[in-house]
């Protein structure tokens, strides 16, 4: 199941990360490096399939989300210092796999987009797996937000 959204519109996520800029982030042309937006996402995805796991009671050391598929579309330059706003929401969900739309937000501007695929993953039998329910629930109700 795909749900279209706006990636560039605040108003299309439900789920914010704030992330403060750092000196180091900064490159030759003296904006924010692309290599530094990816970790904001990074930082974003985490926090959001942390946050969804929880809702689903789902614990322990078994199950994890692995990145599969990162693409970012940079739509305009950005500088330090101040913090950026990453918005994360759930786009699409497949058997194993779900991919997440972000929108990287300074002064209530995209300055990025992305989209993420990421597999449920057992790490003992190092293997891609089905969710359990409970955490399809919170998926599906995802979705419909």
């Amino acid at each position: 199941m795909r749900a279209e959204k706006d990636l560039t519109l605040e108003s299309s996520f439900n789920h914010w990360t704030p992330v403060t800029m750092r000196w180091s982030d900064t490159d030759a042309l003296i904006h924010i490096n692309n290599v530094a937006i990816a970790a904001y996402i990074e930082a974003a995805r985490v926090a959001y399939y942390h946050d969804l796991m929880a809702r689903a009671a789902v614990n322990g050391p078994r199950l994890d989300i692995v990145l599969v598929r990162l693409l970012v579309n940079y739509r305009k330059e950005f500088f330090y210092p101040g913090t950026v706003r990453v918005g994360t929401r759930l786009i699409g969900t497949g058997n194993t796999s779900v991919v997440s739309g972000y929108g990287v937000f300074v002064d209530g501007e995209a300055k990025a987009t992305a989209e993420c695929v990421n597999v449920f993953f057992d790490t003992q039998k190092r293997q891609k797996v089905v969710p359990p329910p409970a955490l399809k629930a919170v998926l599906e109700a995802e979705m419909a937000a």
